[in-house]
């Protein structure tokens, strides 16, 4: 029997399009005369997480928990929580349980779709069955971009508990999804590309390993490249518990001389022989078992001159909640600027981020191919960002093929856009575009070294907005050094140039591992930079500002400000339309034109497409007050926060899964009203 290659895109991510890092992969194999086969389990897991059938079993799940704490004499304080939680997250439930239809049809349908009370109704239900889910499997919070503990990051200690006591929400889904796999699998690779996909990843690496023991496991991804960047050698020995290797860079050439060496390394039961046979195949990090340290091989950096075209074969493209089918293409990899001081950000982080690019004419070739193959005329150009040059002659090249595609992408705002020049961007089919616009304040944007001024950014911005392409600004508050003036110069500036602006967002600044700010601190005026002792994986460094007018003293005044812009606009969070860069906001830039967000769908109001009959049964009286347990919490966390997020001599935040539960177990339980 010949064996089963797997390559996994695991839950929680965006379920309304194909992510592109295993097409690539899987073109790149092809182009080679060898072969893997993409599983994308977090569409499955999405559609399979919003049938009906599975709503009703997540009632019964909360009604079973309700139960158990409710009947308790006392409720101990993250028992308290939990039954606050269970208890508020059934309304959401409620108006779905009569259904007979999936959520997923809304999504699909045109008619509903595009029917904005409609589409507003399910994506507003869809978030409550999220916070039901999450209140059913306390204390973990769950959404298509998010999934983790309420109030710790991710470690190897709460990974551990959390695949050991089989915590998952998706645990029943994943034993079906493999129950009739081949035993015949002698390799299984897992994108790990966002942090909401970290729990899922090594959940599956535990199932998967106990499931097809002989595989061999390795696990990639740009989220797991950055978790690696700043890796203590404990971590990699941790990791190593989970997989035989992980891929540090671009993982085509890595599968390629890997799957020629497969049948050797599975005949081979000596981990010497094993580790010589793999250990000059790029990009790997691997444990040697001669020292038992974490062994790095040779790096090896894509030529992008001479790129397979990605494969999508696998993938069931109707599937995706949409109602029209878009594909992701990544033309070019890595940053041109890559100057900015916030930044650490690459298609493929470590060295191989440097900006490189597909030659244009190939890329309108494969965008052609794509088109014709999978009867797709929709596509997002998925890098960080494509050089002015290289957009024009990638448009030009679209145009004379005669393409009939559309597409959006991100841009950075450069001079070199003239009018003329957008008018040829949108000839090509390009709808929408977003700009990384940063702050309203220029000594700001010199401070985070953008390289741009406000004045050119509006120039540019309404060249492209005059030329019928929807524009969307993202910026951010707090970037260190920011003041409260300053933080306002970026309000009052989306305030008057909203006539070009079709959507935006204004976030909060985090600091990244390995940016300029966290590397170099006393320059951007930080007292230090430290970390949580629960963060293992560095992912969000914390800091002290010098300056005590920083803005972000003053961030509930400057929410209030924002706010009343934003009303102006129908703005959501990601995956939804009226985020940036969403298929769903593609769409609907491409249906209702480019003021389709601002302020055109205010009218309407959130209505369901079905019928709803309410079908839950009544749960038992509350034999707890809701009211005492949120005035607990509240005190309790205000006073934790305080201590737990304050670094020590060592720079090092108490904050952890085990400081957290210890620190719970001191507080006194409360009593059922029937016991008082």
């Amino acid at each position: 029997m010949i064996p089963e290659r797997l390559l996994l895109y695991p839950p929680f991510a965006d379920p309304t399009q194909p992510y592109i890092s295993l097409p690539v992969l899987k073109g790149h194999l092809k182009s080679k005369g060898m072969d893997a086969r993409i599983m994308d389990l977090n569409i499955q897991a999405a559609r399979f997480l919003l049938a009906p059938e599975n709503i009703k079993r997540l009632d019964s799940l909360l009604e079973k928990k309700f139960n158990a704490l409710n009947n308790k004499s006392s409720l101990s304080l993250p028992q308290q929580w939990e039954y606050q939680e269970i208890v508020q997250s059934r309304q959401f439930l409620e108006p779905l349980m009569g259904m007979e239809k999936s959520l997923v049809e809304i999504f699909q349908n045109p008619d509903f779709f595009y029917n904005y009370s409609f589409y507003s109704w399910a994506r507003e239900k869809v978030d409550g069955l999220f916070q039901a889910l999450a209140a059913a499997h306390f204390p973990y919070q769950y959404h298509f971009n998010k999934a983790g503990h309420f109030l710790i990051p991710w470690s190897f200690e709460m990974l551990e508990e959390y695949c050991s006591q089989n915590k998952s929400p998706l645990h029943d889904f994943y034993t079906d999804s493999f129950q009739n796999q081949s035993s015949c699998v002698d390799f299984i690779g897992i994108s790990l590309s966002f942090v909401s996909q970290i729990p899922e990843s090594f959940y599956l690496c535990r199932l998967l390993r106990n499931w097809f023991p002989h595989a061999f496991l390795m696990i990639g991804g740009s989220c797991l490249h950055q978790i690696l960047s700043m890796a203590e050698e404990r971590t990699w020995q941790q990791l190593f518990t989970y997989v035989d290797a992980a891929c540090v860079g671009e993982g085509e050439e890595t599968l390629f001389r890997l799957f020629g060496i497969l049948p050797q390394w599975q005949k081979s039961q000596d981990a010497r022989e094993r580790f010589d046979l793999i250990q000059n195949i790029p990009n790997l990090a691997i444990q040697n078992p001669h020292t038992r340290q974490t062994y790095f091989s040779p790096s090896w950096i894509a030529d992008l001159h001479d790129s397979a075209i990605p494969d999508f074969t696998d993938l069931s493209l109707d599937s995706y909640l949409a109602p029209e089918r878009i594909l992701l293409y990544a033309p070019t990899r890595g940053c041109y600027w890559n100057k900015c001081s916030f930044c650490d950000y690459g298609f493929s982080r470590l060295s191989s981020h440097q900006y490189r690019e597909i030659p244009y004419q190939t890329a309108a070739k494969q965008l052609e191919a794509l088109s014709l193959q999978y009867d797709v005329k929709n596509f997002y150009l998925s890098c960080d960002v494509l050089a002015p040059v290289y957009a024009l002659k990638l448009a030009q090249e679209i145009s004379q093929k005669g393409l009939s595609i559309h597409w959006n992408t991100d841009l950075r705002i450069e001079k070199y856009y003239t009018p003329e020049r957008c008018e040829t961007l949108y000839q090509s089919g390009l709808r929408a575009v977003a700009f990384g616009v940063e702050s309203g304040s220029d000594r700001m944007l010199a401070c985070m070294n953008k390289g741009i001024q406000t004045k050119l950014t509006e120039e540019i911005n309404q060249n492209f907005h005059n030329a019928g392409i929807a524009t969307a600004w993202m910026a951010f508050h707090y970037h260190p050094g920011e003041t409260l003036p300053e933080a306002r110069k970026t309000i009052d500036w989306i305030e008057r140039q909203k006539e070009y602006v079709d959507l935006f967002i204004v976030g909060e600044f985090g600091l990244t591992s390995g940016s300029h700010i966290a590397c170099h601190p006393s320059q951007y005026g930080l007292k230090n930079v430290y970390y949580l002792a629960g963060d293992e994986f560095k992912l969000y460094p914390a800091f002290e500002e010098k300056n005590p007018k920083a803005s972000r003293n003053y961030a509930q005044t400057l929410d209030a400000e924002l706010s009343q812009i934003a009303r102006q606009y129908t703005l959501m969070h990601y995956p939804w339309a009226g985020a940036i860069s969403t298929h769903h906001s593609f769409l609907y830039f491409l249906r209702f034109g480019q003021r389709a967000f601002a302020g055109m769908l205010k009218q309407h109001k959130p209505h369901s497409p079905f019928p709803t009959v309410k079908s839950q049964s009544p749960w038992k009286k509350l034999r707890y007050s809701l009211q005492e347990i949120a005035s607990r919490k509240q005190s309790f966390l205000e006073h934790y926060c305080l201590f737990a997020l304050a670094p020590d001599k060592s720079l090092i935040c108490p904050l952890s899964i085990s400081h957290l539960s210890q620190e719970t177990s001191k507080e006194k339980p409360l009593e059922s009203k029937s016991k008082k």
